[in-house]
């Protein structure tokens, strides 16, 4: 279904952004999803931290343990089932970990 949601940071620029113009179903209001959500941020000399948190119909990003925060709503067709990580100019560390969730959602809502 091409369906994505995009968090994007550029360092260069000192600036993050996300983008869900192509997450899922975004045609009940002319104006959800009709732009990227920017954010400026302060480049440090560490390793930047990214916390995301994402569930049947919305996304929780938390960078640098929280001096930075995200919060989209999402209605994807699926459940969203891959996370793909790239960088453009500079190589970067991936410390990459997985927790699945238990849903409160039952078969029958």
């Amino acid at each position: 279904k091409n369906e994505e949601y995009v968090f994007h940071m550029n360092p260069t620029a000192s600036q993050m952004a996300t983008d869900r113009r192509k997450s899922g179903l975004i045609d009940f209001h002319e104006s959800f999803a009709k732009s990227i959500h920017k954010q400026a941020y302060k480049v440090s000399d560490t390793l930047v931290e990214v916390r995301m948190i994402v569930d049947r119909s919305s996304v929780e990003i938390f960078v640098d343990g929280g001096k930075y925060v995200f919060t989209d709503q999402v209605f994807p067709s699926e459940p969203f089932s891959k996370l793909e990580i790239a960088s453009k100019s500079a190589p970067f560390h991936k410390d990459i970990k997985v927790f699945l969730v238990n849903t409160i959602w039952t078969k029958d809502e």
